[in-house]
């Protein structure tokens, strides 16, 4: 038997590569976990930027105040 026949079908698939549908679930049986998880995405990333705006809005502010911290100190401030 070879390692690459070209016989062989992947799993979970029609023989033609497109997945196929399993019982007789529908293809939106999910929707409601999906939005949900699109949702929590949205917030997680727009609390993370938010965040990462205001940490970089108070390192140049506290630059242009002449608050004369080192370069090490600043973008420690800044990765954190």
């Amino acid at each position: 038997m070879a390692l690459f026949s070209s016989s062989r079908r992947a799993p979970n698939t029609g023989g033609e590569g497109m997945p196929k549908m399993t019982g007789g679930s529908s293809l939106f049986s999910t929707f409601r976990s999906d939005f949900q998880a699109a949702c929590l995405e949205f917030v997680g990333t727009t609390f993370f930027l938010t965040l990462a705006f205001g940490g970089v809005q108070a390192i140049a502010a506290e630059a242009n105040e002449g608050g004369g911290g080192s370069f090490v100190d600043r973008d420690m401030k800044i990765a954190l």
